[in-house]
């Protein structure tokens, strides 16, 4: 009697791990061939990918040259803001870039951005031309060379106007007191000579 009940120990032993051994291969091939599936999809993913994009050219802009800034797509429309305004920024000096963000330096302003490279295109130089200047010109800013002459009392400084020498330009225009004229270098040398340091901004007096 115990020796029946042994062998159908035994026997019932086997069968449990030959099932168990059935089991496991039955999971191995699930997974293979769910990996096989997972394989092709990605080299379809892939493969369609590679189609897509395959006449689109990577472009790079060192650092140091100069790029035109598209305007970000909202919602609503594409381009610039209002039909006024020119489709592309600009130019800007390349500063630095990490992957798809560049930082580039708004030569108008003098601050740095942070843009994706898809918003940018180069901007070619031509002979003798200053980015700079450009740039001020589609902002409708330039540089002050000097402050030439003025009109007005001090006392009254909304209602004078300094005759203003633009730098890259050989006539002069007359412009009113302005926060942008107080602040620029050019007009604090005037006033000083002038004996006009009075009307220099207090953040930019000499302690």
């Amino acid at each position: 009697m115990f020796l029946l009940r042994t062998k159908k120990k035994f026997d019932s032993e086997v069968t449990l791990s030959e099932y168990s051994k059935e089991m496991i291969e039955a999971q191995a091939k699930i997974i293979a061939a769910a990996q096989k599936h997972q394989n092709q999809v990605n080299e379809k993913y892939v493969a369609e990918k590679n189609e897509k994009y395959k006449h689109v050219e990577i472009t790079v802009f060192p650092v140091n040259s100069y790029v035109m800034l598209g305007y970000p797509d909202s919602n609503l429309k594409k381009g610039p803001p209002n039909k006024l305004m020119m489709n592309w920024q600009g130019p800007f000096k390349v500063v630095s870039s990490l992957g798809n963000t560049y930082t580039i330096l708004d030569l108008a302003t003098m601050k740095e951005e942070h843009v994706h490279v898809k918003r940018l295109k180069a901007y070619l130089i031509e002979e003798g031309e200053d980015p700079r200047q450009v740039a001020n010109r589609a902002t409708q800013r330039s540089d002050v060379e000097r402050i030439l002459s003025h009109t007005g009392n001090p006392n009254y400084r909304r209602k004078m106007k300094f005759m203003v020498k633009w730098v890259g330009y050989e006539i002069p225009t007359t412009e009113p007191w302005s926060k942008e004229l107080a602040n620029l270098e050019v007009m604090h040398e005037y006033l000083r000579l002038n004996k006009l340091s009075q009307m220099i901004p207090a953040a930019f007096k000499k302690k």
